[in-house]
């Protein structure tokens, strides 16, 4: 599933995916390298669910990076706590968490992710304000970003 193209990768991802966490457009400043598809959503609280596809020379620094800000981000809060993602999806490596919500009548959830195989980078920060996050919605967009990975 690595790709040499994020570009390529981002823009399949956002052709494909249409799901819980909704429909996601092409980022601005694309390119081979890094590329990022996004989803802002439309509630009282501005927010916007990010997938980042990359091309690293130095993938175990920049993973290490990424694994740290899941870790810094998914600390709990009076919104949850966070649990750790426990299904792996068949990258080399892989850490991510989730953290679902109830509050003020709203359900939602946050989901943390960082993965890598070989030297391509796959993150994403999604939310949800439509309902607690289900281990479907996670497989969905999981599958969708593994297939657009791949070359």
């Amino acid at each position: 599933m690595a790709f040499d193209d994020a570009r390529s990768a981002a823009e399949k991802f956002c052709n494909a995916y249409d799901g819980a966490f909704g429909k996601f457009n092409l980022g601005d400043d694309c390119d081979r390298g890094f590329a990022t598809a996004t989803h802002e959503l439309k509630s009282r609280y501005t927010s916007a669910s990010i997938v980042m596809f990359s091309v690293e020379d130095d993938i175990s620094g920049v993973y290490s990076e990424k694994v740290e800000f899941v870790k810094e981000k998914s600390k709990p809060t009076v919104m949850g706590k966070p649990t750790l993602i426990s299904k792996k999806f068949g990258f080399d490596e892989e850490y991510g968490t989730i953290t679902n919500f109830s509050m003020m009548g709203q359900k939602g959830g946050f989901v943390y992710y960082a993965a890598h195989t070989g030297k391509s980078l796959m993150c994403a920060q999604l939310f949800s304000l439509q309902g607690n996050i289900s281990d479907d919605d996670l497989s969905s967009v999981m599958r969708v970003i593994i297939e657009s990975a791949k070359n």
